[in-house]
């Protein structure tokens, strides 16, 4: 049977919540331009790695970042060669978003929403069957999922009836990249931000990246120095907004997935995204290229650019409100 492909953006995430619901707008997860904008400061406090890298953004009048992804790429591949504190930056910048969309999630989460409805029109009307890629680092989506309890390794999000692919990982997503054999070693932070360089360039190869864990759900190993199991030094994986080949997160087995189901999809729902990431247009591409497949949008706007993006020929269907993707998801 066929099902959609439903591709979830930040505008996803950041209007989530069911109208019946009273907005918490402090605790929205926020667009890219809003990360760091005043309704965090108390995360970006805690943070003093990331208020330097945000010290020195470029804002617009209504102080949100303006064109974050150049800032952080020219960050990376130019200025951090010449001031290696730059790595500490990018570093901290993880442990920032991890700490932030742990704690909107915490605080924002309603029900019901519109991540919710959606399951439910999947259910309805796809045989409870559907391939979801997934920009946003929280799990506001993924808590509906039928299988959500049990998600212990990253293959889990491949396992059920409705396959997420999370582009740009979790906030729950880690790499280990040290080992912990006694109480008295440096904590977390201090470990990432000393050996920043070696930990920033080894997650942006695709040679040296190690896997990805579920927190808590972390490997067992046997301690030579003592009774307690070995503990790890463990970074966030999470794809930090940076131009690149290599824009993405999860495993490359997961887009694989994907790409070989191809014949299963049979259109493709756009919910809040504008079609920015160079990676995931690509993949897309390739993978309908070039028959001509119904694609919905639930945006107020973008419908030019995700359609001068896009090399296959697309049926459009009229901007969408959430009512209306049952309707669409049964045709």
């Amino acid at each position: 049977m066929s099902q959609p492909l439903i591709i979830l953006g930040a505008g996803a995430s950041h209007d989530f919540l069911h109208p019946m619901r009273v907005r918490t707008l402090d605790y929205m997860p926020p667009l890219t331009n809003g990360l760091f904008n005043d309704s965090f400061k108390d995360r970006l406090n805690a943070h003093k790695y990331v208020r330097k890298l945000v010290s020195a953004m470029p804002h617009d009048d209504n102080n949100n970042a303006r064109d974050l992804e150049t800032y952080l790429t020219k960050l990376q591949n130019e200025v951090a060669l010449s001031n290696k504190e730059c790595y500490r930056q990018l570093i901290a910048l993880r442990l920032y978003l991890r700490d932030l969309f742990g704690f909107i999630e915490d605080n924002s989460f309603r029900e019901p929403n519109h991540y919710q409805g959606l399951i439910e029109s999947i259910n309805n009307y796809a045989a409870g069957k559907a391939f979801i890629i997934n920009f946003n680092y929280d799990l506001l989506f993924e808590r509906h999922l039928p299988n959500y309890e049990t998600l212990q390794r990253v293959d889990d999000y491949m396992s059920g009836d409705i396959k997420v692919i999370k582009i740009h990982g979790a906030r729950n997503w880690v790499n280990i990249v040290g080992e912990i054999y006694d109480e008295d070693s440096i904590s977390d932070e201090e470990y990432l931000l000393t050996n920043a360089e070696i930990i920033h360039n080894n997650l942006k190869d695709e040679d040296t990246i190690t896997e990805i864990f579920i927190h808590p759900y972390l490997p067992q190993k046997r301690n030579p120095y003592g009774d307690e199991p070995v503990k790890f030094y463990l970074v966030p994986s999470l794809a930090i907004p940076i131009d690149g080949k290599r824009n993405y997160i999860c495993p490359k087995a997961h887009i694989d997935i994907l790409e070989d189901s191809k014949g299963e999809i049979n259109k493709i729902l756009i919910i809040g995204w504008k079609a920015g990431d160079e990676f995931s247009v690509q993949l897309i591409n390739r993978i309908f290229s070039p028959h001509t497949v119904k694609i919905g949008i639930v945006s107020p706007n973008g419908i030019n650019e995700i359609k001068d993006k896009f090399s296959f020929e697309m049926s459009f269907t009229k901007f969408m409100g959430s009512g209306e993707l049952g309707s669409f998801i049964k045709s």
